[in-house]
């Protein structure tokens, strides 16, 4: 099926390996357990790596040795053309931010993937 990809692929976002996400919340929440202090805080989780969307695709492509089918869309109206969190706060707070590269991450993913289809009995 072809994937739609918004601005040509030049829309900019900071994708966060999920490996990470789950290292931060679990940090938070030892560190919160901890802490005497139960007040309530709020963190951005994210790469601070930001990547072009037809980066993105080409590493998913390159991982999964397959080439994508793209239908390239005009920006939708209201869509941000970048994103990129800030983790400054969270690691001052942890001691830990997310570092998983985008190739790395993508390849983790898509082995990942891989395993968990073959119990599905899907191909890809």
């Amino acid at each position: 099926k072809p994937i739609e990809l918004f601005n040509e692929g030049k829309m900019i976002r900071d994708f966060t390996y999920i490996g990470d996400v789950v290292k931060s919340i679990s940090l938070l929440i030892e560190k919160n357990i901890n802490e005497k202090d139960k007040g309530h805080r709020l963190f951005n989780v994210g790469n601070h790596h930001p990547v072009f969307t037809i980066d993105f695709l080409n590493e998913i492509e390159k991982a999964m040795n397959k080439k994508a089918f793209i239908n390239f869309k005009s920006v939708q109206p209201g869509d941000m053309l970048a994103t990129n969190a800030s983790c400054e706060k969270l690691f001052n707070y942890i001691g830990f931010k997310p570092e998983t590269s985008i190739s790395q991450g993508i390849l983790q993913m898509t082995e990942w993937y891989r395993k968990y289809s073959i119990g599905l009995n899907r191909k890809f």
